[in-house]
C-alpha cells in the first residue's frame, strides 16, 4: 500500500464519508442487472463445485477447500467485476478471475478473519457445553428422527450469550471491506482487516443495515423453499441454487459503498499537444 493510499484511508476515518444502506442496494441491483446473466453464472461456480466434491466422497476436506482457498479467490472476483462495470470499462467475464495474483493475501486475510471470530466464540462454545447443548446436538446427529428437547438457558446464561453476540457482530461487519482493500488500495492480508474495521466503523450503521437487509433477504428465500423439501427433494435443491443468485447482488452493494468511501482516482487527461 503506498502511503497516497494510507493518507487516503485515514483521512476518510478522520472527516467521514456519505453512506446510505438504500443508495448501495439500488445501484448494487443496477452494477448487477446490466450484466446479470454473467454475475449470476459465476455465483453458481462454488456450490456447482461443492457438489462436485461431494459426488466424489471429499465431503468435509472438499468444505474445507472450498471455504478457505477456492471461495475468498472467487468473491473477490465480484468485486472487481462490479468496479469493472461502476467504472464503465471494456466489459470482460475474465474479469471476476483478475484476483488469482493476490490469491495469497486474499487466502490469508479470509482465514485470518476466521480465526479472530472462532477466538470470540470460544465463550460461547463453553457456554454451550455447560447448559448441554453440544450434547443435544449430538443427539440430534445421532437419532434425528426422535430428537430430544434442547436444554433451556437461564436469564444470566442469556445475557452471556447475547453479550458474546456484540464483539462478533460488529467485527463481521467490520471486516467486510477487507478485501476490496487488497483489491483496490494495496493493503495486505493483516492491515486490510484493521483498515477495513476502522473504516466501517467510522459509519458503521449504514453497513450493518445493508449487510442485515441481505441476510434477511437469504432467510426468507431460505425459509420459503423449506416446504419443498418436504414435497420435492430435488427441486429444493435446485431452488437452494437460486439462492447464490442474492450473492452478486450484496458484493456490487458493498462495492458501491467502498467505491463511495474511497473514490478510485479520475482517469489521466489525455494530452494531444495542442
Amino acid at each position: 500500500m503506498t502511503s497516497e493510499e494510507q493518507q487516503k484511508i485515514e483521512r476518510a476515518i478522520a472527516e467521514g464519508y456519505p453512506h446510505s444502506s438504500s443508495v448501495c442496494l439500488m445501484e448494487g441491483l443496477r452494477i448487477y442487472r446490466q450484466h446479470f446473466r454473467d454475475f449470476a453464472l459465476f455465483a453458481l461456480i462454488v456450490p456447482l463445485a461443492g457438489s462436485l466434491l461431494s459426488l466424489l466422497g471429499l465431503d468435509i476436506w472438499g468444505t474445507l477447500f472450498l471455504t478457505l482457498v477456492v471461495s475468498p479467490v472467487l468473491n473477490a472476483g465480484f468485486y472487481l467485476a462490479a468496479a469493472s462495470v461502476a467504472n464503465q470499462e471494456e466489459w470482460r467475464f475474465r474479469r471476476f478471475f483478475d484476483g488469482l495474483p493476490l490469491a495469497l493475501p486474499l487466502i490469508l486475510n479470509s482465514l485470518l478473519g476466521i480465526v479472530i471470530m472462532a477466538i470470540i466464540l470460544i465463550p460461547m462454545y463453553f457456554l454451550f457445553q455447560k447448559v448441554g447443548l453440544v450434547e443435544w446436538y449430538y443427539e440430534v446427529v445421532a437419532h434425528p428422527e426422535d430428537p430430544p428437547a434442547p436444554p433451556l438457558l437461564e436469564t444470566r446464561e442469556s445475557l452471556i450469550f447475547f453479550l458474546n453476540l456484540v464483539p462478533l457482530i460488529y467485527l463481521q461487519i467490520g471486516f467486510s471491506w477487507a478485501f476490496p482493500l487488497i483489491l483496490f488500495s494495496g493493503a495486505n492480508a493483516f492491515s486490510a482487516l484493521e483498515y477495513s474495521r476502522r473504516l466501517v466503523t467510522r459509519r458503521w450503521w449504514p453497513q450493518f443495515m445493508l449487510l442485515l437487509t441481505f441476510f434477511s433477504m437469504f432467510m426468507v428465500a431460505s425459509i420459503m423453499l423449506s416446504p419443498l423439501t418436504l414435497i420435492s427433494p430435488g427441486l429444493a435443491n435446485f431452488g437452494t441454487f437460486g439462492l447464490f443468485l442474492i450473492i452478486p447482488w450484496a458484493y456490487c452493494s458493498l462495492y458501491v459503498g467502498f467505491q463511495n468511501a474511497l473514490p478510485p482516482p479520475p482517469p489521466p487527461e489525455e494530452n494531444f499537444g495542442w
